[in-house]
């Protein structure tokens, strides 16, 4: 399944590396790409290991906020 998800406070190469990286490394997840420019995350994962509300749950404790 892949999402998209709209995330606030990325502003740097650092911030896509560290989104990237943190969701790179939860069980389930096959790929991960992040768009500085447009505030985008889209990841690509296996439902049956992951859901949507754990991979919100890495960004924001990677200190960045979802919007609704």
């Amino acid at each position: 399944m892949e999402v998209n998800i709209k995330v606030e406070g990325m502003s740097c190469q650092h911030c896509k590396a560290s989104v990237t990286e943190g969701l790179s490394n939860l069980n389930g997840v096959n790929d991960v790409k992040v768009y500085l420019d447009s505030g985008l995350v889209d990841v690509d994962f296996d439902e049956t290991a992951l859901n949507l509300g754990k991979i919100e749950e890495e960004i924001e404790d990677l200190g960045y906020d979802i919007v609704k």
